[in-house]
């Protein structure tokens, strides 16, 4: 289990750990990055498709842990952790395509399909 997210600083992977050891599970932000990682490098991009409503089945699931983390971390600490998302997000957006027959609601990830 990872429990350092690499490239981030004391002071935000304090805050990391702070969320972890209140709302998510210790490691989760680290896990969910290095999988988010994997998604968009190792070219199973594709597999980020909606396939049912639940996140674990459409394989979005690290993506959404990150955007909860996001969403949860202290104001400050969000640039720290989206600095590390971003570039991640950029491949991911440039290897997709919009799904306009996705429905408005989901995230914008999962509005997205393979080249």
């Amino acid at each position: 289990m990872i429990h350092h997210v690499p490239g981030l600083g004391r002071r935000p992977m304090a805050a990391v750990t702070a969320l972890e050891h209140g709302r998510m599970r210790p490691g989760e932000v680290a896990q969910a990055l290095v999988a988010w990682q994997a998604a968009v490098f190792m070219g199973t991009a594709d597999h980020v498709e909606v396939i049912c409503m639940c996140p674990e089945c459409s394989g979005d699931a690290p993506r959404w842990r990150l955007q909860r983390a996001l969403t949860a971390l202290p104001p400050w600490a969000r640039p720290h952790l989206g600095a590390l998302i971003l570039p991640l997000d950029r491949y991911f957006l440039s290897r997709t395509s919009p799904d306009l027959q996705a429905p408005p609601h989901l995230p914008w990830w999962q509005r997205r399909r393979a080249f």
